[in-house]
């Protein structure tokens, strides 16, 4: 089975599992992944985590941290996706609880998409008018 989201599918599966509050849980092994676990681990977001073979594949064992019974993650949310990407420069990225991940780009509103496709049409005014 192809997999056109790996990342996406890591982050589902470290929420679904803090949500049955599982203490491990298992991911197919990657670089793509084990360089994004190193960065949560790094920032204290999970112990830790393990290249294991199970079942005859390469797999990660990742262990999820809790504090106080809660889960350390709150929120986990992936903004930039392979059917819409978002990009943003680095200064742009708010800094959540001290931690250098992001939890929420700054939303786009309409201002921000381009309206010069309508300005040559001479009619433009008339049309946006009846729009609004």
């Amino acid at each position: 089975m192809s997999m056109n989201d790996p990342l996406g599918d890591l982050l589902a599966r470290i929420r679904n599992a803090q949500m049955r509050n599982k203490s491990k849980v298992y991911s197919p092994n990657s670089r793509l992944r084990e360089s994004v676990l190193e960065v949560l681990k790094a920032e204290g977001y999970i112990r830790g985590y393990a290249v294991v073979e199970r079942e005859g594949r390469s797999e990660i064992e990742i262990e999820l941290k809790y504090f106080e019974g809660e889960p350390v993650i709150r929120e986990l949310e992936r903004i930039s996706k392979p059917g819409r990407r978002v990009y943003t420069s680095a200064i742009t990225i708010p800094t959540i609880f001290g931690a250098s991940f992001p939890r929420k780009t700054p939303t786009f509103s309409k201002t921000f998409y381009p309206t010069h496709r309508l300005a040559p049409h001479p009619r433009c005014h008339r049309i946006r008018r009846q729009i609004l």
